[in-house]
């Protein structure tokens, strides 16, 4: 195995299904939260497979705003992955 890919769950396509006047059962669904899918790939890698394979692609919803940050903090940058 060369790659071991977890692709999120992704509902973009609602609106297609709306517009199509179609019913979808994953209409109200959630997209993941990223620390869930880091959750999931964390215990892919622990599985005994070389770790480095596992990656985890798809949109992840967006988590809350934090709390504005003391002056002097920079803010950080949040990894975010994506389908290719």
């Amino acid at each position: 195995m060369r790659r071991w890919e977890l692709c999120a769950f992704n509902n973009l396509c609602r609106d297609k299904y709306e517009r199509l006047d179609k019913t979808w059962e994953f209409a109200h669904t959630e997209l993941m939260r990223a620390a869930d899918m880091e959750r999931l790939a964390a215990s892919a890698r622990e599985s005994g497979v070389d770790p480095s394979i596992v990656v985890w692609t798809g949109a992840a919803r967006a988590e809350a705003a934090a709390a504005p940050m003391p002056s002097g903090d920079a803010p950080r940058a949040k990894r975010i992955n994506t389908c290719n």
